[in-house]
Formats: structure tokens, C-alpha cells, sequence
């Protein structure tokens, strides 16, 4: 399963990790998986974008609700 050894390392979520090696850049490994690894076509196309989609809807929640309160 690519991305395995990422996701189970401990350091997913850590503090201390390099940027770039947890979730906020997942979506973007996953397409550059998808196009330069042997075998990446198997990931569909949607599926970097599904994993973007609920971040991006929770942030133009957040600020269409600060600049409600305003």
C-alpha cells in the first residue's frame, strides 16, 4: 500500500517532523505518486482532491463566519 510506512512511522503528526512530510502535504505526494511512480495510475485521479476537499470546505466556512461577525 504506498504510503504505508508514512502513515505508520510515528511521525505523521509530530511536532518535530520535516515540513512537508505529514498531512498538509499529502494530497500533493499522492498526485506526484499518481503521475512518476510505476504503478500510480492505479490511484484514481479524484483521489488527491478528496483528500483536500474537507480542509478547503472547513476553511471557507471559518472565514465566511469571521467576516460574518464582523
Amino acid at each position: 500500500m504506498p504510503f504505508k510506512t508514512a502513515l505508520t512511522s510515528g511521525q505523521w503528526l509530530a511536532p518535530n517532523r520535516p515540513v512537508g512530510n505529514g498531512p498538509d502535504f499529502f494530497a500533493l505526494h499522492l498526485a506526484r505518486a499518481r503521475e512518476w511512480m510505476p504503478g500510480g495510475a492505479a490511484i484514481p485521479v479524484w483521489l488527491p482532491w478528496a483528500v483536500s476537499l474537507p480542509w478547503l470546505v472547513l476553511l471557507i466556512t471559518l472565514v465566511a463566519s469571521a467576516f460574518r461577525r464582523k
